[in-house]
């Protein structure tokens, strides 16, 4: 190897246009003991088998790879990158734009966090491509463009798998970071580079080579996201939940089911899924008494390895971009600790249902949402408008208690409103207004039972109260509002049940809220309607 020596490595289908290139190469200022070289390689059958070939023809430390339509115009070109890797061990490769941090879609120059400058034409009108600012001498990035790509070390390109001409640029790069290297944008000054291309061609392959660099390096780019899968005696829509969890299009994902089922219907259903999908695992939760899925939900969520957590209801279905959209806003928003979407209602044969109260949609667009104005939305609304755990995408450290707690206590019927409440207490939300998840109704659901109803009830109470506590209403006349709104909208309800055939702790239960709730309205001295009866 030749520490002295730098080698420009293009792949050549256009004479004229290289020569141009070359043109500019000559007028670069060389270091007086640097050596310069450059090789070209014509009828390359991909670009990758051209630079491969060209890397190992060169005994130069310093290659650079740049496309035949690329003009160097920055005079002090070599300097510059020398300067770079000669600080910077550890920097392998480096370009002139590139994205921090790369879309779930692979696409880098869609990245809500790009960085450099180009004077590109892509656009059919000769531009500057300003992508961002870089404030130090560089910035790491995940991906960077193939119109130039700069090394001080030799990695071999992946000619076996990208053997056309899209996606080789994202490929060297995580190759480079798979090495233990660095890949930077460095900071220019004055534009180093004219990259005259033209309109783009993305149909030659564009869309494969897509699917295969996401296919194979997406488990390492992206965040192990866990999608949970609760079942319970049926297996009737069991196929389309499992299914759509597979065929997410975002591929760095475990699925977990957990089978609260009284027979072995669910596991022998699974049985070819087990057998075919690595990333599926399956458990029988041994629960001691009924718990309407309480423990299954929560032993699903301690065996989970994701950052992000989606549960998925073994009769809703999922979107297959679901999980490939919602981790775009987590990629580009450090601060958010849900994100959730429209949900539509779908009836037993999957036909749409239209919009109850709480499933219409709150925003006409994609939105970012301050936590606590949404959580004072559901709970002046005693709705909630932010959707059942098949609909939201959560970061699961911030859950330290787990699933289904707010303010330490737990919630059996309400667990998914407490829970997006702990989260929105720590942080924004990101509302989709597009469907990203299908919730299934049907008469055998829990919910419609009635000792499920009035315990949902009971912890509407209860969350306001803890809300209250929290600090998330912000005064006590607030808070005595709430509990007037939640007491008038309930109050018959409450009154019927409350000798009705129920559980002991539960008519307990109703009695108590009924009283508190009263005991609040009357410590602000507000109008009691009605008066508990008996």
């Amino acid at each position: 190897m030749n520490n002295k020596k730098v080698c420009f490595i293009t792949c050549v289908n256009d004479m004229e246009m290289y020569n141009e290139c070359v043109k500019y190469l000559s007028y670069l200022e060389v270091p007086g003991d640097y050596q310069v070289d450059n090789i070209y390689i014509e009828d390359a059958v991909s670009m990758t088998q051209g630079y491969n070939e060209a890397m190992k023809a060169s005994d130069a430390k310093y290659k650079v790879y740049l496309h035949q339509d690329v003009f160097i115009i920055n005079k002090n070109f070599i300097y510059d990158i020398i300067n770079i890797f000669n600080k910077n061990e550890n920097i392998g490769l480096i370009g002139v734009a590139g994205a921090r941090v790369l879309p779930t879609n692979g696409v880098w120059w869609e990245s809500g966090n790009k960085c450099g400058k180009v004077y590109d034409s892509h656009t059919g009108k000769m531009e500057l491509l300003d992508l961002g600012d870089i404030r130090e001498d560089y910035e790491s990035v995940q991906g960077i463009d193939g119109l130039i790509m700069i090394t001080q070390y030799d990695v071999p390109w992946r000619e076996e798998i990208f053997d056309g001409w899209h996606f080789y640029d994202l490929s060297q790069s995580a190759e480079f970071i798979r090495a233990g290297y660095k890949v930077a944008v460095t900071k220019q000054n004055d534009v180093w580079c004219i990259h005259d291309c033209g309109l783009v061609n993305v149909r030659n392959g564009y869309e494969e080579y897509r699917r295969v660099f996401l296919q194979e390096y997406s488990r390492e780019i992206f965040p192990l996201v866990s999608i949970l899968i609760p079942a319970y005696n049926q297996t009737k829509y069991l196929k389309e939940a499992i299914e759509s969890a597979i065929n997410q299009t975002y591929l760095n994902i475990e699925i977990i089911i957990g089978d609260d089922s009284t027979n072995d219907d669910v596991h022998e259903f699974l049985i070819p899924y087990l057998d075919n999908y690595k990333n599926l695992t399956y458990f029988k939760n041994e629960r001691k008494a009924m718990d309407y899925g309480a423990s299954n939900g929560e032993n699903l969520f301690k065996r989970s390895s994701g950052e992000y957590v989606n549960y998925l209801f073994h009769d809703d279905i999922f979107h297959a971009t679901k999980i490939e959209k919602m981790m775009n806003y987590y990629l580009n928003n450090k601060g958010i600790t849900l994100v959730t979407s429209h949900r539509q209602l779908i009836d037993e044969d999957r036909n749409q249902m239209p919009d109850n109260g709480a499933t219409q949609r709150i925003f006409e667009k994609d939105t970012l949402v301050n936590g606590k104005q949404l959580s004072l939305i559901c709970l002046d609304n005693l709705t909630n408008f932010i959707g059942e755990p098949t609909t939201v995408l959560f970061k699961k450290s911030l859950l330290a208690d787990g699933f289904g707690r707010f303010n330490h206590n737990f919630y059996l019927n309400i667990g998914d409103v407490a829970t997006w409440l702990s989260l929105l207490k720590q942080g924004d939300a990101v509302y989709i207004s597009e469907s990203l998840s299908y919730v299934r109704q049907h008469n055998s659901q829990n919910s419609r039972k009635p000792e499920v109803y009035i315990t949902g009830i009971i912890e509407w109470k209860k969350i306001i109260d803890d809300g209250y506590n929290l600090g998330i209403i912000n005064s006590r006349s607030e808070y005595r509002r709430l509990i007037s709104q939640w007491f008038s909208s309930l109050n018959g309800i409450l009154t019927n049940n409350i000798n009705s055939n129920l559980s002991v702790d539960l008519r307990d239960g109703l009695k108590k809220a009924f009283k508190d709730s009263i005991d609040v309205m009357l410590d602000g001295a507000l109008p009691v309607v009605t008066l508990m009866k008996g």
